[in-house]
């Protein structure tokens, strides 16, 4: 007589059973990661994005700049001959000439503008008012009619837009810079510009 057969084990021992129930957990563990993600969670465990700061020539680590966008002048501008340096460091605040671009206003005045980045190296809040631009024109200073104000965290950057008028016949002017953040009080700089003859004249 014949031994009676092993009754045979159903559900997760057998091998459809053991994949059924991993795929039920891999969709499980899936579905609670996109959830988690959605709900910006992860977004507290990621590091921040550092890059080494050339300019200190140090081993410190700051935040990286924002990359150069300069722009085509217009039709009826010309852009304006700025010295070969474009960054100017004034104490913790890194100021960047991204273009300057004079076009045509009316009979008696052009219109300058300054696409101008301030770059935040150090820990407190700086501003970027229109007490922080001015030009000057045969030694006289003059203000900006358009202006940006905002202000700028501690490793943070951002762009503004500054635009003077300028008397139409003139050849040269200086852009002056100062900051206005805590570490650089009464930091200026001075940058020379000159005009096009064609330009400069309408």
């Amino acid at each position: 007589m014949a031994k009676d057969e092993p009754p045979r084990k159903e559900g997760l021992s057998t091998l459809p059973g053991v994949l059924a129930g991993l795929a039920a957990l891999i969709t499980a563990v899936t579905g609670l990661l996109v959830a988690i993600k959605e709900a910006g969670w992860l977004s507290y465990f990621r590091p921040p994005e550092i890059s080494r700061d050339v300019n200190s020539g140090g081993g410190s680590n700051t935040p990286s700049q924002p990359a150069l966008r300069p722009q085509a002048p217009a039709n009826g501008a010309s852009e304006v001959v700025l010295p070969d340096v474009r960054e100017y460091r004034l104490g913790p605040e890194l100021y960047t000439i991204l273009n300057a671009i004079l076009s045509s206003g009316s009979e008696k005045e052009n219109t300058l503008r300054f696409r101008i980045r301030l770059f935040n190296t150090g820990g407190y809040p700086a501003a970027f008012l229109e007490n922080s631009f001015r030009l000057v024109i045969d030694g006289l200073p003059s203000s900006p009619v358009k202006y940006p104000i905002q202000l700028v965290h501690a490793d943070a950057a951002k762009e503004g837009e500054v635009t003077f008028s300028v008397p139409v016949g003139v050849a040269s002017a200086k852009l002056v810079i100062k900051a206005q953040g805590v570490g650089a009080e009464g930091a200026t700089t001075s940058i020379p510009i000159r005009f096009a003859a064609s330009s400069a004249r309408r």
